[in-house]
């Protein structure tokens, strides 16, 4: 069993007007929100083994308060220019799948939206209609192998969202 968690970055700050995009960090909000998600990925037992994130900053604080429940260590998580992608409808994501070691089963990737909506749209087929921020998306796929994961032969899809464990 190979697993995939996509995790869009938690909602960005907007407190510096003129800042570059890349640049942005994250609001209030959204670290309460990235509390929320490393909590339920630590309590449903989630064993990450690697991580793949866009390199802004907002991603990468993100990821820094998802790690508090995780435990990740810092050799297992790489940043990447490409995951810095807001109009990819999973290319960018497969790539990174597919080219994981076998002994991993469990990889998280931290992007950015649009990409994560086409992504879980298309894996879903149609499914899953909303990707908010710090949403997460767990996609299970039955093979032995990374190279045999493919956007259509997906075992199991499932969403949670910050809104979700509110309730």
């Amino acid at each position: 069993m190979k697993e995939l968690y996509l995790v869009r970055h938690a909602k960005s700050s907007h407190d510096i007007p003129f800042l570059q995009d890349v640049l942005r960090g994250l609001a209030d909000r959204g670290k309460a929100d990235s509390k929320l998600i490393g909590q339920y990925l630590k309590d449903t037992n989630s064993t990450v083994s690697k991580v793949y994130s866009s390199h802004s900053v907002r991603t990468k604080a993100t990821l820094a308060i998802l790690n508090q429940y995780l435990h990740i260590p810092d050799k297992s998580i790489s940043y990447h220019e490409d995951l810095y992608t807001f109009d990819d409808s999973g290319k960018v994501f497969m790539k990174y799948a597919q080219g994981t070691e076998e002994s991993i089963d469990t990889i998280l990737m931290l992007s950015h939206n649009y990409s994560c909506a086409q992504f879980a749209q298309s894996i879903s087929e149609g499914n899953v209609a909303n990707f908010p921020t710090c949403g997460t998306l767990k996609c299970s796929w039955d093979v032995k192998s990374w190279s045999e994961v493919k956007m259509n032969n997906v075992t199991g899809v499932t969403m949670m969202t910050p809104k979700m464990l509110k309730r």
